[in-house]
């Protein structure tokens, strides 16, 4: 009999170990795979114009892709916009309450449409969605800030098109040192500090494309980078954009991804309507057995097909005939591939299908719960973009301005790094399952594994303002004679006190214990010392009785 440890050493005799990639190894399924080194930038010079083009064509004509511009406003901005909470305090770190209230007041009033934009005609939440729409459909957004505007707050600013700045112009130096790469002037180091607009720049006004001008515009942070002094003339320039390359320097649209499977999606369908169209009436087409004899002006006056209507007879010569047309309609492989169709590119634009197509057919409830976390994670992430490469920057600058023309009631530029503390919060959600959402955090607060300050900031408000206006209600409620207390509350302080009555000998009905209640309203509502017993139950009822006695009856909510 053979060893067999001998047969498995002369089998893998002579085979040498293979290390590395396997994939890196050409298949002949991936021989087609065409692979560059160029830079990001290179690329966008020579495709991003067409690609713009296409993108804001998809944009206008496509309603899939308004679908996804629609959800990606009303989710990144909301219909509140961005929340300011200044966060500033004094030399002693208490809460500096004056300074607060002078910034988010006088914040809110510059957002007002004959404050935030040169042309005075948009609400700065109405500017925010314009830019983040353009930022879905560009991949990025130009705003020209002006420090120093002729309004009541001394600053403006201005969306404009990207179209201005010229993504084919490079220079590889200037006079001062720097170079140009795709319009955006850039230090040695990589620092974009001014923008190249096409045409000239007077002022607040642009003159597109005349000639081969162009106008020099400062970064926004060139603004913020030196002293307090006159801004220039021709305002700041902002520029955003999310980068997927460390050196790429303008952005791509993310329709980018799902332009070619939205735009077929919208081929097929159309194919389906029209064979819908067809399906749902009588047509002939003409058909001759003798192509030779072909009757070419015939032909065109029939259009070499025939819509029948009600009562029409068709007569056919010799070696003639008519045949209906009837295309397959219903297709049943069209509702299959439009929701694959949608589901990738949903994927790729980072939504569910059931948000991006409306269709809730068969959805359960983990399965659209798990969809919506997802998805608004997303756009947390899509608005903490915003907030850095946006909200924040023109907060600063406008900071700078309101105190430097004195407009924020007295309060000192010097102190300007301390009233730049700020949060600035976007929008938040309901729970999916209010009932199951809100135990589980009642849970949470319980376990102490969370605090209510982290509680109301994650619904996106402010905790102070949330206990300001708890503390108005009650006293507004207390001003019309009513109580603020639960019936839960109600029965349980109920019980108690017929505790405290049995302590001293006493014993009431459950009646005259809601009774007692509703008379002092709130005023049980802390729980008994411990050591509780008979003295301490009898000047209880004593001063009870004395409540009772001298405040009216409070009415019951």
């Amino acid at each position: 009999m053979a060893n067999p440890i001998k047969a498995i050493r002369r089998a893998l005799k002579g085979r040498k170990a293979k290390r590395g990639y396997s994939e890196l190894n050409t298949a002949r399924l991936l021989s087609d795979w065409v692979m560059s080194d160029d830079d990001a930038n290179d690329k966008l010079t020579q495709h991003l114009g067409h690609l713009r083009r296409m993108c804001r064509d998809l944009a206008e004509t496509n309603k899939y892709a308004a679908r996804y511009l629609d959800l990606r406003v009303s989710n990144v901005v909301g219909p509140h916009g961005f929340q300011l909470q200044s966060r500033c305090v004094d030399k002693r770190r208490d809460k500096d309450q004056y300074a607060r209230q002078v910034i988010e007041n006088k914040w809110r009033e510059w957002k007002q449409p004959e404050n935030c934009t040169v042309s005075g005609e948009m609400h700065g939440n109405d500017e925010d969605r314009l830019h983040e729409r353009t930022l879905g459909v560009d991949g990025e957004v130009f705003i020209l800030v002006y420090p120093g505007f002729d309004n009541a707050h001394r600053f403006a600013t201005r969306t404009i098109s990207s179209d201005f700045v010229d993504h084919e112009f490079n220079l590889k130096k200037l006079s001062n040192g720097n170079r140009v790469v795709m319009g955006r002037e850039l230090t040695p180091q990589g620092r974009c500090v001014a923008i190249w607009l096409t045409g000239e720049q007077d002022g607040a006004l642009i003159k597109p494309h005349q000639g081969g001008k162009r106008s020099r515009i400062p970064c926004l942070s060139e603004y913020m980078k030196k002293g307090v002094g006159a801004p220039a003339k021709s305002g700041y320039i902002l520029h955003h954009f999310s980068k997927k390359r460390p050196e790429q320097q303008r952005g791509v649209s993310e329709l980018v991804y799902a332009l070619e499977s939205l735009r077929h999606l919208e081929r097929t369908e159309e194919a389906h309507h029209m064979a819908a169209r067809l399906a749902s009436c009588a047509v002939f087409q003409r058909v001759d057995d003798n192509a030779d004899d072909w009757d070419y002006e015939e032909s065109e006056r029939f259009a070499d097909q025939m819509q029948v209507t009600p009562g029409f007879v068709l007569r056919s010569g010799l070696g003639r005939k008519w045949e209906i047309l009837q295309p397959q309609f219903p297709n049943t492989a069209l509702p299959d591939h439009a929701k694959q169709t949608l589901q990738g590119a949903g994927a790729s634009l980072g939504i569910s299908y059931n948000a991006f197509s409306g269709d809730l057919e068969g959805t359960s409830y983990s399965s659209g719960r798990l969809g919506s976390l997802t998805e608004r994670d997303g756009w947390k992430t899509k608005q903490n973009e915003a907030i850095n490469g946006r909200i924040r920057p023109i907060f600063n600058a406008w900071l700078r301005t309101q105190l430097a023309y004195n407009i924020l009631g007295g309060l000192a530029i010097e102190e300007e790094t301390k009233y730049q503390a700020c949060n600035i919060a976007g929008r938040r959600w309901t729970f999916i399952d209010p009932q199951k959402d809100s135990a589980g955090i009642k849970s949470d607060l319980d376990m102490k594994l969370t605090s209510p300050q982290r509680v109301i900031a994650e619904q996106g408000n402010d905790v102070e303002e949330v206990l300001t206006e708890w503390a108005e209600y009650e006293e507004l409620v207390a001003s019309k004679g009513l109580s603020t207390q639960t019936k839960e509350q109600s029965e349980s302080v109920a019980k108690t006190l017929q505790q405290v009555y049995l302590a001293v000998g006493k014993v009431i009905t459950a009646e005259e214990a809601r009774e007692i209640v509703n008379d002092v309203g709130g005023s049980l509502l802390k729980p008994l010392p411990e050591n509780f017993g008979k003295d301490e139950a009898a000047r209880f009822i004593e001063n009870l009785d004395n409540l009772r006695n001298s405040s009216p009856p409070i009415k019951k909510v």
